[in-house]
């Protein structure tokens, strides 16, 4: 609904936090399949936002976590 409605300042804005929030999302998953809490792999909806690199980049950065 945001997309339909927002000015185009304000969804560049929310664009930017979505985007923000799926690559937050990505890293803990990977985090939670790095220990334990989590069998499945992430949703290919998930994947299918990030190129291979920025994947890559994720799992890394996950493994930093604690």
């Amino acid at each position: 609904m945001a997309r339909k409605t927002a000015s185009p300042e304000a969804l560049s804005i929310l664009e930017e936090l979505w985007k923000e929030i799926d690559s937050l999302d990505l890293e803990l998953n990977y985090y939670d399949l790095m220990h334990g809490k989590r069998l499945k792999p992430p949703r290919e909806e998930l994947l299918s936002l990030f190129d291979e690199n920025t994947q890559q980049s994720l799992k890394e950065s996950a493994a930093h976590l604690n």
